[in-house]
C-alpha cells in the first residue's frame, strides 16, 4: 500500500478534466437564432450636423455573442436624425427621436436628441 498512494496522487495530477457545454460550442453558428439585441448609442445627444455611432450586441439563447448578421437601422423621425446602415447617426434639426436596430425580428431602441449647434 505504500506505493499506491503516491501513484494515485501522480495519476490525479496528470489527469485534468475540461468541461464545456456542447450548446455553447455549437451555438455560434450562422444558423443560431438571435434572441437578444442590445443597442448602444454614443453619445445620445449631439448638435445639429454632428454624429454619433450606434452599435449592437447580439446574443443567442445560451448567451453566446453572435456576429455576421444584417442589422437594419432606422430613426423614428429622420428629419431630426438620420441613421445609415452602418449605424452612423447624424443630427439634422433640433428635436428628439428614437433610433432602432432590428436583427432577425428582434429589436432594441434608444432615445436620441439633437440640440442647436
Amino acid at each position: 500500500m505504500r506505493f499506491v498512494a503516491p501513484r494515485l496522487i501522480l495519476l490525479c495530477s496528470i489527469v485534468t478534466v475540461t468541461a464545456c457545454s456542447a450548446d455553447s460550442i455549437a451555438d455560434a453558428g450562422p444558423d443560431t437564432p438571435v434572441v437578444s439585441v442590445t443597442l448602444t448609442v454614443t453619445p445620445t445627444t449631439v448638435a445639429v450636423g454632428q454624429t454619433a455611432q450606434g452599435s449592437v450586441r447580439l446574443t443567442s439563447a445560451y448567451g453566446a455573442i453572435l456576429t455576421g448578421r444584417t442589422i437594419s437601422w432606422y430613426s423614428s423621425d429622420s428629419l431630426v436624425a438620420s441613421v445609415t446602415q452602418a449605424g452612423l447617426i447624424t443630427g439634422r434639426r433640433v428635436g428628439a427621436t428614437s433610433i432602432f436596430a432590428t436583427v432577425e425580428g428582434r429589436q432594441d431602441v434608444r432615445s436620441f436628441s439633437v440640440t442647436g449647434s
